[in-house]
């Protein structure tokens, strides 16, 4: 029993060291085969890479806060109660003519004036808020051109009772202040008064409407390093409404007392990011969430290799090593997502992936 246990004993013993010898040759063979080789070193076990002409750039995506600043109130001009309203949340854009709200079931309608209704206007009364109902008639063709005089004389009742007739109130010639309410800048974007809902009472004076910016702002909220990545040229993209798509570009950049960064936006005409399309925009209550994609590394085309061939000298010269184990010089002209486009070598050239089996860096160093 003796010896059979030293036999089981023995043969363990020889098994063990033949696997420890094993793992010894495979760490040498291991160290042999991911070697890094060096310019004028043997490279035949390095893969090849044949340079191919792509396009190459490095994008970020970050969400916009898009809001609408308050210009100024519409103001009621009677008491009464709010019982439609036509302004969506986040605000509507509204035209001379439309129907902002109903009090006490009587159509509010919007004209264009920088005046307030601030009383009834009939027949024999004169002045400015004469000539702003006018000017309204005369674009809905209701009343003459070049009878805009301020003079609420018999003409211009006659076309006040046609438009009473449009809207569906008593064309009695006579429209009450809570009828009306003047509006500077039409088309205007509006949004209804804050707290402001159907059922409420409101009475002369109380604020009925919001006006709002036509333009909304555009505002990306940072970090002071995330600002140290956008370049300040950096081609913008806006995802706006039905996936269209605003080219923007960086505008403020302004640094609060607590350390935020807010980047501004711009059209990249520097005017306004959504253009014709502002109208359309939404704005709900503290803003709206759309998405910028910044092109933190301009796209460039050209000769283009893996990140992770190109190797950085001490006096920060880039090289990639060629085929036959040759240094060469390249420019690299733009980079992302672990390839570089070069300048130095041509489409068709092969170079040794030399650091093949590596983490490619984002970036080469610089």
């Amino acid at each position: 029993m003796v010896y059979q246990g030293g036999r089981r004993f023995g043969t363990l013993a020889w098994w063990c060291l033949a696997v420890i010898a094993a793992l010894v040759v495979g760490v040498f063979a291991g160290r042999a085969t991911l070697a890094t080789p060096t310019a004028g070193a043997s490279t035949s076990a390095v893969p090849v890479y044949t340079v191919a002409e792509e396009t190459v750039g490095l994008s970020q995506a970050f969400p916009v806060t898009v809001k609408r600043e308050p210009l100024g109130t519409v103001e009621a001009a009677s008491t009464g109660v709010v019982t439609e309203v036509f302004v969506a949340d986040g605000g509507s854009q509204l035209h001379g003519g439309d129907v902002a709200m109903t009090i006490g079931l009587r159509p509010v309608v919007v004209m264009h004036g920088e005046i307030p209704t601030f009383r009834t206007l009939e027949r024999g009364v004169e002045g400015a808020d004469v000539v702003q109902l006018q000017q309204f008639l005369v674009a809905e063709g209701l009343l003459a051109e070049g009878t805009d005089d301020g003079e609420f004389g018999a003409s211009t009742q006659v076309a006040v009772r046609a438009w009473q007739r449009m809207v569906g109130v008593e064309d009695d010639g006579v429209v009450r202040t809570g009828d009306v309410a003047f509006v500077p800048g039409l088309p205007a974007t509006v949004s209804l008064a804050p707290d402001l809902s159907v059922g409420d009472e409101v009475t002369a004076g109380e604020p009925l409407l919001t006006v709002l910016a036509h333009d909304p702002t555009f505002e990306i909220a940072v970090t002071p390093d995330q600002v140290d990545l956008i370049p300040l040229d950096a081609p913008i993209s806006v995802e706006g409404t039905d996936q269209t798509m605003w080219a923007a570009a960086v505008g403020d950049v302004v640094q609060g007392s607590d350390g935020s960064v807010t980047i501004g936006l711009v059209g990249a005409n520097r005017g306004s990011v959504c253009g014709e399309d502002c109208g359309a925009i939404v704005v709900a209550d503290g803003g709206t969430i759309m998405m910028a994609t910044i092109a933190v590394v301009p796209e460039a085309t050209g000769p283009t290799v893996p990140a992770s061939a190109i190797q950085t000298a001490a006096d920060g010269a880039t090289t990639v090593v060629r085929e036959s184990g040759a240094a060469q010089d390249v420019t690299v002209e733009s980079y992302g997502h672990g390839r570089a486009v070069v300048d130095g070598l041509d489409v068709g050239d092969r170079i040794l992936l030399v650091n093949h089996g590596e983490p490619a860096a984002e970036a080469p160093p610089s």
